[in-house]
């Protein structure tokens, strides 16, 4: 994507395209980077809706809010709200709407799941009153085409982009959020947060015909945190774009091997290299019966708190293996190099070339040798600047499509596909591991955990210097690009047990380094399965436990069970969450929040499939579904419920890696501790 300078002849005839001028184009050359570009016009809108009935919506209000200024809230209710337009019906309503946004003519429309609500919705109310979409540059409707495993809403001359789409296919692993809906994302990225409002409180209103004051502010806000969250976004998408040759309506819902392939055929074509033909569906079913290829190498941590743990990661394991060792599909198991050993893949009876470089390494090494000079250009700028903002952007999108190389030769659909390359990939990772650890054992690094790329290694006496012997010795040994590196020092650690079996679980441990930040990973705290009770104790308990307060801890957990058992709780502190992801008539298994719903119906209250349920498990007979209800039906809760099936789980996660017991949380006797604050 690029801004281009056109010279040309005006043409003064009236044409289908809505714009300012129409030129027959003699010359057009791309703008620069670092030159003045005009400032696009970005609009964000926002429905809300109302269930109707057999999985159709209602549109009671629209918001909309663009980067120049517009702020617009349209309904046919009374609403005092100042930027609202109240119209007749539903009807006028998307008549308005339509005619605000060509007004308006944004360069482009944001939404947040706009393709599976918003536009989905806006287009069935359309169809039924027989009117067309067109909300673009030119007189076309809008079109839902085919994106993988779902639609995308296509809007011709302005672009929409749904932010969700990319979201959740690139940017939730990295990601704190496990749901990513809007309010937790802005919430993360942007420190914005949605204003508070039940879906239940909104019908309520809308069926009561009370002022909607308060609807309208919720539906506004909703298209401001959405635009905000566009203007962070979207340099992201703008980068990718630039890498790739996409389009941004295409780099925004790109799946990550979309995204390899793309940067991959315009290199072959900048390389004259030939394009693999895309595999049939006979050949993608046929690669998908092969047996899952091994993956890392994890070493099991033994459950316990530890204290100096230095964290020490592979830069960019895999993409550096493949570089290294000239891992491609052209260069596999080459006649001219059958004897040598230097790219001779452990435990495989491969090889690959060490005489001609292959395409994937070669283009693959251009994309970490640009992140580490985008990255090496960040420090020349003030973090938070546009500069900084706009390499960081830059360097994201270089690590993105590096990262997902190793995938996409072992994925199914891949063009240049070759299940031998990925599987040496993850051989010489496990490999590499395997001798680090062995290496550090000479230099008296305890291994406490590792996992594909990293290693987590005890120092004795906090000698730091011992890790820089260390590194420097292991990279000395390394062969071409391969880095271990340090990421950081925390001065105590705490690995959970599995909560079935012996041993540690994987991915779950929570570190405090010396300024007291924790880099927590696994743990309830990042669920909207448990209540915030729940997550509260949990975190509270960590830290305690982190700093060396075990029997504080202990004594805390005590003192929640206590108020839990007299009463004493919030009810708002043990409110569950949970998504209806069907229609309530088709689950089979009734859960607690399938089982609140469906008593919040029979009550008159209609539910939709995709709605958050917030319910509480109250006292009385019967299983846990049975005394499920939502938040606002329930008047009490059940205290042994919320205390064996919430506070002593968070809490023995942790207290249980440093020999407490739930006896001892529930009094019922002591035990003498199984693991002490630091292993020898």
């Amino acid at each position: 994507m690029s801004w281009l300078k056109v010279k040309g002849t005006e043409i003064k005839t009236k044409t289908r395209y809505s714009c300012d001028t129409t030129i027959m184009a003699d010359v057009i050359e791309k703008k620069e980077t670092g030159q003045d570009f005009p400032k696009l016009n970005i609009l964000a809108f926002d429905l809300e809706t109302i269930p109707i009935g057999e999985n159709r919506q209602q549109i009671i209000m629209a918001s909309l809010v663009s980067s120049k200024g517009l702020r617009r809230v349209l309904t046919y209710q009374k609403a005092t709200q100042k930027d609202t337009i109240i119209k007749s019906s539903e009807k006028e309503l998307i008549e308005e709407l339509i005619k605000e946004i060509q007004k308006e003519r944004p360069d482009f429309i944001v939404t947040y799941n706009g393709d599976q609500f918003d536009f989905t919705v806006l287009k069935d109310r359309a169809d039924l009153y027989r009117l067309t979409l067109d909300l673009g540059f030119n007189t076309r409707p809008i079109q839902f085409l085919r994106r993988g495993m779902s639609n995308a809403a296509i809007i011709k001359g302005s672009a929409h982009i749904d932010l969700y789409q990319f979201i959740f296919k690139v940017m939730r692993t990295t990601l704190k959020s496990e749901t990513l809906t809007l309010d937790n994302v802005a919430d993360e990225l942007i420190q914005e947060k949605k204003l508070d409002m039940d879906f239940e409180d909104m019908f309520r209103i809308w069926k009561e015909k009370k002022d909607l004051k308060t609807i309208a502010e919720y539906n506004l806000h909703d298209s401001v945190i959405t635009l905000k969250l566009a203007e962070y976004i979207l340099p992201n998408i703008f980068a990718m774009c630039h890498l790739t040759n996409q389009i941004p309506t295409d780099a925004a819902r790109s799946t990550y091997g979309q995204l390899v392939e793309s940067f991959a055929m315009k290199k072959a074509a900048q390389l004259n290299t030939i394009i693999p033909n895309r595999p049939s569906s006979d050949t993608i079913s046929e690669r998908k019966r092969i047996d899952a290829i091994e993956g890392a190498f994890v070493v099991e941590p033994k459950p316990g708190l530890y204290a100096n743990i230095a964290v020490l990661d592979f830069k960019s394991l895999y993409p550096s293996i493949i570089v290294s060792h000239n891992i491609s599909p052209d260069t596999f198991d080459c006649d001219c190099c059958k004897n040598s050993t230097k790219n001779k893949v452990p435990d495989f009876p491969y090889h690959f070339c060490e005489k001609r470089r292959g395409f994937i390494p070669i283009i693959l090494e251009e994309l970490l040798n640009g992140r580490a000079k985008v990255k090496a250009e960040m420090k020349n700028h003030n973090k938070g600047t546009q500069e900084y903002i706009l390499l960081d952007k830059k360097q994201y999108a270089f690590k993105t499509v590096a990262n997902a190389f190793y995938g996409y030769l072992g994925f199914a659909g891949s063009r240049w596909y070759k299940r031998e390359c990925a599987e040496s990939v993850t051989s010489f990772g496990r490999n590499y591991i395997h001798k680090t650890i062995s290496e550090a054992e000479r230099y008296k690094l305890e291994t406490v955990y590792g996992d594909t790329d990293s290693l987590f290694l005890l120092l004795k006496n906090n000698k730091i210097t011992t890790i820089d012997k260390f590194l420097r010795h292991i990279n000395e040994n390394l062969p071409g690009m391969m880095e271990l590196e340090f990421e950081d020092f925390f001065k105590s650690g705490i690995f959970a047990a599995k909560k079935s079996g012996t041993g540690g679980a994987k991915k779950r441990y929570a570190l405090l380094k010396e300024n007291g930040d924790m880099k927590v990973r696994g743990f309830e705290r990042v669920r909207r399965d448990w209540s915030s009770l729940a997550k509260d104790t949990q975190e509270t308990v960590m830290r305690l436990v982190l700093t060396g307060k075990k029997e504080e801890a202990t004594d805390f957990v005590k003192t929640v069970i206590t108020d839990l058992k007299k009463g004493n709780a919030d009810l708002e502190t043990l409110i569950i969450h949970s998504q209806l992801t069907m229609p309530i008539e088709k689950y089979v298994q009734m859960g607690p929040h399938v089982a609140a719903a469906k008593k919040a119906q029979a009550q008159g209250l209609k539910i939709e499939p995709g709605t958050v349920l917030k319910y509480i498990i109250t006292k009385g007979a019967g299983s846990i579904s049975d005394r499920a209800y939502l938040s606002q039906f329930a008047k009490d809760y059940d205290p042994n419920y919320y205390i064996n099936h919430q506070i002593l789980p968070a809490s023995l996660r942790i207290l249980s890696a440093v020999g407490i017991t739930e006896d001892q949380l529930l009094n019922k006797g002591t035990q003498k501790g199984l693991f002490s604050f630091s292993k020898k």
